[in-house]
């Protein structure tokens, strides 16, 4: 299946990306971004929601549903765009969204966001990464774009854009497998896990399902979108349904 074949929900970011040089996206971006942190949260969120309802994989998430997050940048979160932050809306109260940040500035401004604007109860958000098994693993931070941010294994893995995190900040960080969180957690079985985690989503996926599919997460969505997460997704029995507004998403094909 190609990318002409399926449903593309990309958001106008993507269009962006794929349209323009990156030296004129970079200043558009920080440009719309500083705009947007000055909007009162609330309203943002919720004029945001008038576009991305009817778009994956937001269109999926239901009342009640219970959604794993793996990726939480407080740049996203100012500009809101925060998949954390949209799933705990529409979950409502009788729902959950978990969370796993490793940098500890996002952690705890998605913490704060969630008090503030009477989430909490929605969220859970864990400090740590998502991996394949338990380790300690070095991440690099990139506190002008936290969304850049990336394990330091990842980034001298894909040595096209190593080059971008030369002299970044490193700190170590805690990394489990999501089974292993979900279980530490007592987190239900999850109708939905969406990972925006910049390369890491082959070894969160085997950390999740490890060597045996486990019947549960209807869907799962990677960003950004890659031609081997096919594969990768067809081996767990799931099949590409979309390119969602930053991925791809896959829907569980006995389902």
């Amino acid at each position: 299946m190609n990318m002409q074949e399926i449903i593309d929900n990309r958001g106008w970011a993507t269009s962006l990306r794929r349209s323009l040089p990156p030296w004129i996206v970079k200043p558009i971006r920080n440009i719309v971004f500083n705009m947007a942190s000055i909007i009162p949260e609330n309203f943002k969120y919720s004029l945001a929601e008038k576009f991305q309802n009817k778009r994956y994989p937001y269109s999926i998430v239901k009342s009640g549903d219970k959604v794993v997050q793996v990726g939480a940048p407080r740049d996203i979160l100012r500009s809101g765009r925060s998949r954390a932050i949209h799933f705990a809306r529409k979950v409502g109260p009788k729902g959950k969204v978990l969370v796993i940040e490793p940098d500890p500035d996002s952690a705890d401004a998605l913490k704060n966001f969630a008090k503030r604007n009477h989430l909490e109860n929605r969220i859970v958000v864990i400090n740590k990464g998502a991996w394949k098994e338990r380790a300690l693993l070095n991440f690099i931070i990139n506190p002008e774009h936290p969304a850049t941010n990336r394990l330091e294994v990842v980034a001298w893995k894909e040595k096209s854009k190593a080059k971008e995190y030369e002299g970044k900040n490193c700190i170590s960080i805690e990394v489990d497998s999501l089974a292993n969180i979900l279980k530490v957690e007592n987190f239900p079985p999850p109708d939905l896990v969406s990972i925006t985690t910049n390369g890491a989503e082959e070894e969160i996926v085997e950390g999740l399902w490890g060597d045996s599919s486990i019947d549960f997460a209807e869907y799962v969505s990677l960003a950004p979108p890659r031609e081997n997460n096919i594969s990768i997704m067809k081996k767990y029995g799931y099949h590409w349904l979309a390119l969602d507004d930053r991925g791809q998403l896959f829907k569980r094909s006995n389902s």
